[in-house]
């Protein structure tokens, strides 16, 4: 950022978590950001989930689901597909899929502008604290390495343990991609048809 010019300088820094205080515990999000401002002025934004994607039902806290980007090619339709997936108790990995496809379909999409990636982060967060945070990363640029994202973990002691800039080996210079997506070596053939490796 010190090297962008002051009219360039935009950060977004999202803070998600659980509120304890309500039973069953609500999920909770905020913002800090600078980029609805022309002068590059930060403010907070905080959102409750009211409105969770999957109600709270039968003793349990439901879900609740958020994020943020350019929302002009997205496909409000995939609020119910995740919902029947939520449902059926399909694993984490299961529902990332589902977002990795929408993703990839809205940064495709001309009306995106450009502006949505297709290298994915996704963090699952528990509100049940003893349950450990999952979190995976898919891309289809190559690279021979993947990176992590930045993370700050705050436990119900109040512990806090932070982690930014890390990478791991990938297992080949190949990066996640389903097997029907077109294969990110340029080639115009399926992935399955071309690099997928057995």
């Amino acid at each position: 950022m010190k090297r962008l010019p002051p009219a360039n300088r935009r950060l977004t820094i999202t803070v998600v978590g659980y509120n304890h205080s309500n039973d069953p515990p609500s999920g909770i999000s905020a913002q800090i950001l600078n980029t609805r401002s022309e002068t590059g002025q930060f403010e907070t934004i905080f959102q409750n989930a009211g409105s969770p994607i999957l109600p709270p039902s039968s003793g349990e806290s439901g879900a609740w689901m958020g994020g943020f980007g350019n929302g002009a090619a997205l496909d409000h339709s995939y609020i119910e597909n995740v919902r029947t997936a939520l449902r059926k108790r399909a694993p984490a990995s299961a529902v990332a899929g589902r977002f990795e496809k929408l993703i990839r379909r809205m940064s495709d999409d001309p009306r995106s502008g450009v502006t949505i990636g297709k290298q994915l982060d996704h963090i699952w967060i528990y509100a049940d604290p003893s349950r450990p945070i999952q979190r995976s990363r898919s891309s289809n640029v190559i690279r021979p390495e993947q990176t992590m994202p930045g993370n700050v973990f705050i436990g119900p002691g109040g512990q806090v343990t932070g982690m930014r800039g890390l990478t791991i080996a990938s297992d080949g210079p190949i990066p996640q991609v389903h097997r029907n997506q077109p294969c990110p070596c340029g080639s115009g053939k399926k992935y399955r048809e071309c690099h997928r490796q057995p």
